[in-house]
């Protein structure tokens, strides 16, 4: 059996020496044993107290969201998320900036810009150059003297671009190796030669500060290095990860922004002699939302809480698993929401018309959806294959034997109330480890070629980890008596139960890809490329 190795590699952040291990399991065919109990709450962490405007102090927030670390500063980002996404958004830049200083051990350097109340940007993004940072074409050559990096080039979607008076720009740098590399540098803006375009004609996050920045013979000291030459990849990579648990906290607000309106309008507004709380359809589009918001959060905390935990370390599986679900859910709610309200929803004044235009945005923001699904479906798979190489033929064809018989390991640790809900997760598992080792046989390397069944794999881990999710945080909420226990238990296994037929739809499609109709998709997409545009004859004229 042939391993795989993923050419967009899970970065590891290394805090400790345990392994947070929920999503590997998954993609082993076993339920981890972190998921019980479900995290305590973390009564000491500080949460922002401030009104959340366009001119809420970034460098204050910042600081908060350090200082409360992963927990806290999900809590804090929902409240922000509430009021102001481009805030939010606004201040995790700057943080991952800092960030960026603080793991390369120039937290005095963060210290004495945020003593200054200045503000730092992120410059890794360029017009060729989105999520993919090995493609940055900005540069920086050392000066004769030794003593310069001379930076040139064109960064993109620049988030505090006019306001960032500090700025973590990457660009390629000669290695002692004679080769290009990317490398991270600080820049101070006060030593001149870096511009502003004009701020992007965005459709949302007004308050956001968003602009090109041209650097034209940037002179930055040696010492403003970050990290080492040539290092900038990993760290580019670290940071992605790291900032993706405060967007899932940021958007997770916004998304009970949506409830909350959908709500009151529901109790409010009357429809055929009736509140339209009470119609079965709009009940639906109620419990639906409230679903993906108890999913979503479920899967940020049980995240959140392994990153404050002294002693593991993560992959970066989950991060990408959370924020895209968060934020797609989020999305097919605001849908929902569209339906509920008709045509207010539909005017400029109403907060979710707004709230509908800044969520989009990040869809892209911290990687896109189909590069975190690919990310973390391979990264994932190479697990697998692993996994699957270092069993015996004879261990494979048994372990398949009992998978075709239900024999399959239980999850433990659930309360016994959703027993039956376990046991759909747990061959639901079974079936997810079973397609993954097929298509790993089938292809081998080639996997990576593959992008419709990466995809599918992503989808079936997402929905298995929100599952595990639910059902843990449920099993505490029943286990100590928590007042919203049954409400939970009932939203657990509700979940658990409308994911099902999704799952098996995607796992047949994936043990079956060679037999399905993605093949047909893809040549119905080669032809209207070829065409550029649509093919078929008007109905008017045949």
């Amino acid at each position: 059996m042939q391993t795989i190795t993923s050419p967009i590699r899970a970065t590891v952040l290394r805090v400790g020496r345990r392994h947070m291990t929920i999503a590997k399991d998954l993609f082993k065919g076993s339920v981890s044993r972190q998921l019980y109990p479900y995290p305590d709450g973390d009564e000491n962490a500080k949460f922002y107290k401030g009104e959340v405007t366009a001119k809420t102090d970034i460098v204050e927030l910042g600081k908060v969201l350090r200082e409360a670390k992963a927990v806290g500063g999900c809590k804090i980002l929902e409240g922000v998320g509430k009021g102001d996404l481009g805030v939010g958004l606004n201040a995790i830049i700057h943080e991952t900036a800092c960030q960026t200083l603080i793991s390369c051990g120039k937290a005095d350097v963060v210290a004495d810009i945020e003593g200054k109340n200045k503000i730092l940007g992120y410059c890794l993004t360029e017009e060729t150059s989105g999520t993919d940072p090995s493609s940055v074409t900005t540069t920086a050559a050392l000066s004769e003297d030794g003593q310069h990096y001379i930076l040139n080039g064109r960064k993109s979607w620049v988030v505090n671009g006019s306001t960032a008076e500090y700025l973590v720009v990457y660009a390629t740098a000669s290695t002692p190796d004679g080769k290009r590399r990317l490398t991270s540098f600080l820049v101070d803006r006060k030593d001149g030669g870096v511009t502003n375009g004009p701020r992007y004609p965005t459709m949302g996050l007004a308050s956001t500060s968003l602009h090109d920045l041209e650097f034209k013979n940037v002179k930055v000291p040696v010492g403003n290095v970050i990290g080492e030459v040539g290092g900038g990849h990993r760290l580019a990579l670290q940071m992605r990860v790291k900032a993706q648990h405060h967007f899932g906290g940021l958007v997770l607000g916004g998304h009970k922004k949506v409830l909350e309106e959908v709500v009151r309008h529901a109790n409010d507004r009357k429809a055929f002699g009736r509140k339209l709380r009470d119609l079965a359809l709009i009940k639906q589009r109620v419990a639906g939302i409230t679903m993906r918001i108890y999913a979503g959060e479920s899967m940020l905390y049980l995240l959140a809480k392994g990153l404050d935990e002294e002693g593991k370390e993560h992959s970066g599986i989950e991060s990408a698993i959370v924020k895209n679900f968060i934020t797609r859910t989020a999305l097919e709610s605001l849908d929902d929401a569209a339906q509920v309200l008709g045509g207010v929803f539909y005017l400029q004044t109403n907060e979710l018309n707004g709230l509908f235009r800044d969520l989009n945005a990040f869809r892209a923001v911290g990687g896109t959806e189909e590069i975190n699904r690919l990310y973390l479906a391979l990264s994932g798979l190479e697990v697998s294959g692993k996994h699957l190489s270092s069993k015996s033929t004879w261990k494979v064809i048994l372990d398949r034997t009992k998978k075709s018989l239900g024999m399959v390991a239980s999850s433990s640790g659930h309360h016994p109330s959703l027993k039956q809900a376990a046991g759909i997760l747990d061959k639901h598992v079974s079936q997810a480890s079973t397609a993954f080792e097929a298509v790993l046989i089938k292809f081998g390397k080639r996997i990576t070629d593959e992008q419709i069944v990466v995809a599918k794999v992503a989808q079936v881990v997402t929905l298995l980890y929100s599952m595990a999710a639910v059902l843990s945080r449920a099993s505490k909420a029943a286990s100590t008596s928590c007042p919203s226990a049954q409400h939970e238990i009932v939203l657990a296994t509700t979940w658990v139960r409308q994911c099902t037929p999704t799952l098996d739809i995607l796992t047949n499609d994936i043990k079956n890809i060679f037999k399905t109709l993605d093949s047909n998709l893809s040549r119905i997409a080669d032809h209207v490329s070829d065409m550029n545009g649509y093919i078929p004859v008007h109905p008017t004229e045949f």
